[in-house]
């Protein structure tokens, strides 16, 4: 008999150099999630809309076996990752609390978080942005390496994410 197990999950906070206000702007810009993307696939598709004070992105990117090295490994292709991020705007405009999930075509494999935004003290001096989330993998007797894989390749990105972010904020 298979034990169920807990799914893979993780924290990791990122912080800007800029204000809550621009960070926001930042936020609506599609030229932004290209630029964030552009390491990954420079083909990029990104899809932004901004209704009833929420923002949201569908981005569709490529990824090649060299950023998924022990995931593509194992399963011999480059994959491509949906990822939809959805922000929520406080009463100022400004980015309060969001969500990110994205899945790969082809692989049972998901991720899901929830994103809470921070500004610090002075809030035109820095915006930190907090995400708790989860990876998940239908794949029995692979699916915590296929897991811990995947929580890796999402930290690389988000590693590059506050990169792109100081590009578009400096």
């Amino acid at each position: 008999m298979l034990q169920e197990r807990p799914d893979m999950k993780f924290t990791q906070t990122l912080a800007y150099p800029g204000s809550r206000a621009q960070v926001t702007a930042m936020l609506k810009n599609p030229e932004y999630y290209k630029k964030r993307w552009a390491d990954l696939d420079d083909h990029a598709q990104v899809d932004l809309s901004l209704v009833d004070n929420r923002i949201r992105v569908s981005s569709t990117v490529s990824i090649s076996t060299e950023y998924l090295d022990q995931l593509a490994n194992k399963l011999n292709t480059g994959l491509n990752l949906k990822v939809v991020e959805v922000w929520d705007l406080n009463q100022s405009g400004w980015v309060e609390n969001g969500t990110m999930s994205g899945s790969m075509a082809g692989v049972p494999v998901k991720f899901s978080t929830t994103m809470v935004a921070k500004s610090e003290p002075t809030p035109q001096s820095g915006t930190e942005i907090t995400l708790e989330g989860e990876v998940t993998c239908a794949i029995p007797f692979f699916a915590a390496g296929v897991e811990r894989a995947v929580v890796k390749t999402i930290e690389n990105a988000f590693a590059k994410e506050t990169v792109k972010a100081d590009e578009f904020l400096l």
